[in-house]
């Protein structure tokens, strides 16, 4: 099962050292997971503010970068079984 935490930490693995932000695809090929469901997970990480959407890539789909929050998180080196209750404000 594919986690949103695993999608952050690829995405900050990825973005660290490609040349561009990955992709939704991209992720999804690296985790040999469904692309819709790592564009779910995508979508709720940005709603979370862990992560910005950026510029189209080369294949005309979005790219993901990890915001200051997203790292900080990924910094805490919390088990994945921990609760982690996020409040977003409009």
């Amino acid at each position: 099962m594919v986690t949103k935490r695993r999608v952050l930490e690829l995405l900050v693995d990825e973005y660290e050292s490609a040349a561009e932000p990955p992709t939704a695809s991209r992720l999804a090929a690296r985790l040999a997971a469904d692309p819709a469901t790592v564009r779910g997970h995508l979508d709720a990480l940005e709603t979370y503010e862990l992560v910005s959407r950026s510029a189209t890539a080369g294949d005309g789909e979005p790219g993901f970068e990890p915001t200051v929050t997203g790292r900080e998180l990924l910094a805490l080196d919390i088990d994945d079984d921990a609760l982690i209750v996020l409040d977003v404000e409009d």
